[in-house]
């Protein structure tokens, strides 16, 4: 199958959100959420979608991309994170990430971000331990 009929998805969940909110308060918690949100945004294509998906997570459509193009991407956002903290010490962001490619139109959208989800979970866990 070639490259461009590739669709991948990449879920983020920001971490610690609701001990921001809960510490610092909502408005501090929306600021996480706007900077995550900027850094997604300038880390994408610009024929990729971004939602917020939920009260701590992005979802990410990339067309046109497999495998190793959507871990290029991860890479850029992790440390774009990576840069945002370095110039802002009192607003330390971290994300959790998971990848999964659709790699023809025999494999439905949902399965795939639910793949994605999965990955993402499993990520955020390893974080913890």
């Amino acid at each position: 199958m070639h490259a461009s009929h590739h669709i991948a998805i990449i879920l983020a969940d920001l971490d610690g959100l609701k001990k921001i909110n809960d510490t610092f308060g909502h408005g501090e918690g929306d600021l996480y959420l706007q900077h995550i949100a900027t850094i997604l945004k300038e880390a994408l294509r610009g024929y990729d979608l971004l939602a917020r998906v939920g009260g701590d997570e992005f979802a990410m459509v990339l067309p046109r991309t497999d495998e190793q193009a959507g871990k290029t991407i991860i890479k850029r956002i992790y440390n774009m994170v990576e840069e945002h903290n370095e110039a802002n010490k009192g607003s330390i962001l971290s994300v959790s990430m998971g990848l999964a490619i659709s790699k023809d139109n025999t494999q439905p959208l949902e399965e795939t971000y639910h793949d994605a989800d999965n990955r993402m979970y499993i990520e955020k866990q390893r974080k913890i331990k």
